[in-house]
């Protein structure tokens, strides 16, 4: 009997203490993905300060090129072309100041759902024009309100936009959105038709990515954007392409 006992407390000790070392090698995980988010986002800083001074230049050279060859019709053609894209590199710096200043608020916004996700899907649209997206929303949890806190969006954004990167890498352009809530939950569910995840079935990690353009570090924002919202991040692999389901509390973004 002692012999049985003890061999039942020693079999107990080491299922506790590789609960423990597991645990122990999550939040190192955690912790590193945290550094490098910072990382990116001290340099992000920085980028984005020295940018405005050149996008400036070339807003105002623009105009004066356009008005020197106002015979040329081509070139007027990708003068135009420059002066939005230059515009649109302006807006992008202006909402990052803007994104910075609401993380330093922490005020949350207070939108409907259908607000938020409409208001989500039409900063996607313009990033990425070719996407045939379709989105799935029931009037019930459209109805919703929610207290946005800031990143939230971004966090849908960088879903999207791995999507339709994972669409395209098989010649789709296919990406679906399925917002419910369900038992407390409110879920934000991304399915590409792509090639899906690595055989283990979960993101790669930060700074990894399969992709040809991009720092591969949209689905670590996304995570630990979650991970602060007492949520989750799920990816799982469907049967034509990937899903991934970013699952946060009501209890925390809705509106009480």
């Amino acid at each position: 009997i002692s012999a049985l006992l003890l061999g039942f407390f020693v079999n107990r000790l080491a299922h506790a203490v590789r609960l423990q070392q597991s645990e122990v090698q999550r939040v190192r995980e955690r912790a590193l993905r945290d550094e490098g988010i910072l990382a990116i986002a001290t340099q992000a800083a920085g980028a984005a300060h020295e940018l405005n001074t050149p996008l400036s230049t070339m807003r105002t050279l623009l105009p004066e090129l356009r008005r020197e060859h106002a015979g040329d019709a081509a070139l007027a053609e990708d003068l135009t072309l420059l002066e939005g894209q230059v515009d649109r590199c302006r807006t992008i710096l202006r909402e990052m100041v803007a994104f910075g200043k609401a993380q330093l608020s922490q005020e949350p916004e207070r939108l409907s759902v259908a607000q938020f996700i409409h208001g989500c899907l039409e900063r996607f649209q313009l990033l990425r024009p070719e996407a045939e997206l379709t989105l799935e929303l029931d009037e019930a949890t459209a109805c919703t309100i929610l207290r946005t806190p800031p990143g939230l969006r971004h966090a849908l954004i960088n879903l999207l936009n791995n999507a339709a990167d994972a669409s395209a890498s098989l010649d789709s352009n296919v990406v679906t959105l399925r917002v419910l809530s369900d038992g407390g939950w409110l879920e934000l569910s991304v399915r590409d038709h792509g090639p899906g995840f690595t055989p283990t079935g979960e993101p790669q990690p930060i700074g990894q990515t399969q992709k040809h353009s991009g720092l591969g570090i949209g689905l670590a924002l996304a995570e630990a954007t979650a991970e602060r919202l007492n949520g989750e991040l799920i990816a799982v692999d469907v049967a034509q392409g990937a899903e991934l389901c970013l699952r946060l509390p009501l209890a925390v973004v809705a509106e009480k």
